[in-house]
């Protein structure tokens, strides 16, 4: 498991238990073990955070979903779109390829976009058509901040961060697939100067 991501990881986790914590935050999460509607949400993540995530004993069931979510996303365009209107996403049905039956086969690894999103109204993410950033907390500004400003310090002392759709990073790396994606950055040392 990498320490960078580990650093990063705790440190979004102990910001978002601040924050659901706050006495004077009034609204609570309604997200719970076994909820998984934010699972076919447009998700990003790093090329690092892909590898760190996926073990051995579930490679087989993640390329099996995985094959299922490009026959499903790669003919639709919106790959090609920068970020694509999460209402047409959604509709895709195109769930994550890391999902098992109802849970996050990576959780404790879940990328850094997963963390960010909590819900203070279940029922309004069940509805496709409903889910908005009213009922969504969303981000959380620090913790984004956080896990940013750590992402370029990384890249500062020599390392490259490759970001792209959670499902074309899975592709490149378990299938040796290259999906055209509007979202791709990759930054190094040079690139942020």
């Amino acid at each position: 498991m990498s320490t960078h991501l580990q650093r990063i990881r705790e440190g979004i986790d102990a910001i978002m238990a601040a924050a659901i914590a706050d006495p004077r935050n009034t609204t609570k999460p309604a997200c719970k073990d076994g909820c998984f509607h934010c699972c076919k949400e447009p998700v990003y993540a790093t090329k690092d955070e892909v590898i760190d995530s996926l073990t051995h004993e579930h490679r087989e069931e993640v390329i099996t979903n995985l094959r299922k979510w490009i026959a499903t996303v790669q003919p639709s365009g919106l790959l090609n779109v920068g970020y694509p209107e999460a209402i047409k996403y959604r509709a895709l049905q195109a769930w994550c390829p890391l999902l098992k039956a109802g849970r996050c086969s990576v959780y404790a690894q879940r990328p850094k976009e997963c963390r960010f999103f909590i819900s203070a109204d279940a029922a309004v993410c069940a509805d496709d058509t409903r889910r908005n950033a009213e009922a969504v907390f969303g981000t959380i500004t620090a913790a984004i901040e956080y896990a940013a400003l750590v992402e370029i310090k990384k890249v500062e002392d020599g390392g490259t961060m490759i970001a792209d759709h959670l499902g074309v990073l899975l592709a490149k790396h378990l299938l040796n697939i290259e999906l055209d994606s509007a979202m791709r950055l990759e930054l190094n040392r040079e690139s942020i100067r």
